[in-house]
């Protein structure tokens, strides 16, 4: 029989642990991004309200 020394399993890959921790850092890596669209689409909506209010 043969074995796969150094390569995790495919259940040891989708663990909820790895996915999890994959989630994190792509969010992390990607954070300021993430920022600069909330703001933007904060501001938007915010200058939108603002010039039906007036």
């Amino acid at each position: 029989m043969c074995e796969n020394r150094g390569f995790p399993s495919p259940a040891e890959l989708l663990s909820i642990g790895n996915i999890v921790s994959a989630t994190v850092r792509l969010y992390f890596f990607r954070l300021k991004t993430y920022l600069e669209i909330v703001f933007t689409t904060h501001l938007c909506a915010l200058l939108t309200i603002y010039s039906w209010a007036k």
